[in-house]
């Protein structure tokens, strides 16, 4: 398996992002790659989002923690739609 390919880039999802078909619904070039694990952060749900009525989830640095996700690989035109749907701002 081919890590890097021309025009993509690599990224790691926990929570809801861990189905194909959720993944898919705004990044279609979505191919999954691995199961991966981050060590010493844990899943929490502290932030509300009005948008969907509850909580959503959100890593927090946590030592001797680790959270189970999956490695996908995206093309770049699928990077800003990422970030709307996570809402991540360029910094």
């Amino acid at each position: 398996m081919k890590m890097y390919e021309p025009d993509t880039f690599l990224y790691y999802s926990y929570g809801a992002n861990l189905l194909t078909s959720r993944i898919h619904m705004h990044n279609p070039t979505a191919e999954f790659l691995s199961i991966a694990r981050l060590d010493n952060y844990r899943l929490d749900f502290i932030t509300y989002s009005k948008f969907l009525g509850g909580p959503t989830g959100t890593l927090v640095p946590t030592a001797n923690a680790h959270v189970w996700g999956a490695i996908w690989r995206l093309h770049i035109n699928d990077m800003t739609s990422l970030d709307a749907k996570l809402a991540i701002e360029n910094i």
